[in-house]
């Protein structure tokens, strides 16, 4: 991800980038972890990569701290109906502060 980033960052200069965080999941798609600990840890992992990536470019991430487990329908992987509007508001809410 941050190679893919760096070449757009040196292809678009003025870029800004807002990088949601990645959210809870039951169930990975290629899952390599041995336990959901571990998935957790890989995941919150990531996030921690990420932002620290864009914090030395003076860019942000978004931390979705009001949507948990309970907000994933029954695959363990996708947004419930409730999910989905609790995600869509703090978007909405976001991008209203911007302007």
């Amino acid at each position: 991800m941050k190679t893919d980033l760096a070449k757009v960052f040196r292809m678009l200069p003025r870029t800004r980038l807002l990088f949601s965080f990645i959210l809870p999941q039951l169930n990975w798609r290629g899952q390599t972890a041995r336990t959901a600990y571990g998935v957790k840890w890989s995941r919150q992992w990531l996030n921690g990569v990420m932002a620290g990536f864009l914090a030395k470019r003076q860019m942000h991430c978004i931390r979705h701290s009001n949507i948990d487990l309970s907000h994933l329908i029954r695959d363990g992987v996708h947004l419930s109906p409730e999910g989905n509007k609790l995600l869509l508001k703090f978007l909405v809410t976001l991008y209203s502060k911007v302007h």
